[in-house]
Parts: C-alpha cells; sequence; structure tokens
C-alpha cells in the first residue's frame, strides 16, 4: 500500500479529516446513503474512533463483523463507507472479506493466517 501521496501519508489525511469532520456529521452523510440500518451509528463510530487510534499512535482495539442475514444491506453499508472514504481519506483501504467459507463445523480453505494477507 503506497502511504504518501503527493507528501501526504495516511495519518496526516486521517488528522486533517478528523479536525474537519465531527462525527455527527460524518453519521449525518452517511445515513442519508444507508436508509433502514439501525445500528449505523454503532458502525460509523467504531470507525471514528478506530481512525483516531491510528492517527494518534493509540492503543488499537476495535473489531467489526456485520452478520446478517443475504439482503440486509451489509455490502451497500460497505460500499457507501468506501465511496466516503475513497473521497475524504483517498489512501484509507477500505476492504471486504467474504467469510462465507466459516462455517459450524470449522474454516474450509487455506491456512486462516493467509485469508487476509493478499489485502496488506
Amino acid at each position: 500500500m503506497n502511504n504518501n501521496i503527493n507528501g501526504n501519508t495516511l495519518k496526516e489525511q486521517i488528522r486533517k479529516w478528523l479536525s474537519n469532520v465531527k462525527l455527527e456529521e460524518f453519521c449525518a452523510e452517511i445515513e442519508s446513503k444507508v436508509i433502514g440500518q439501525k445500528t449505523i451509528n454503532r458502525i460509523l463510530a467504531n470507525i471514528h474512533s478506530y481512525l483516531y487510534c491510528v492517527a494518534y499512535n493509540k492503543p488499537i482495539n476495535h473489531n467489526m463483523l456485520l452478520a446478517a442475514p443475504s439482503g440486509t444491506g451489509k455490502t451497500e453499508t460497505y460500499r457507501v463507507i468506501k465511496a466516503y472514504f475513497k473521497n475524504h481519506i483517498p489512501l484509507l483501504p477500505v476492504n471486504i472479506f467474504d467469510v462465507s467459507q466459516v462455517t459450524p463445523t470449522g474454516y474450509k480453505g487455506e491456512d486462516v493466517k493467509n485469508i487476509l494477507a493478499p489485502y496488506f
């Protein structure tokens, strides 16, 4: 991943975004595009907190898993968030991982440690 575009690092882009965009504004913009998601504010607060920790070298203790039946808006929520950050923090990687290979009987596929490796 390239962390430097025209002298701007990812952390600099995040810090600039944090100083210019209040959490409420971030939530309002995403909510205007993602309709009917009751827990979207919790997701967005988690993202905001995560970015704060990244920008200011704080310990990161954020995990998020969107799990719901097919057709409930998980992928659309992801697409809206990805598009938002493409415009506001271009260096920020926003990825989706399909964990449909994880089953009640256990993971089926290559070594679990390698699942996310291609994305980093």
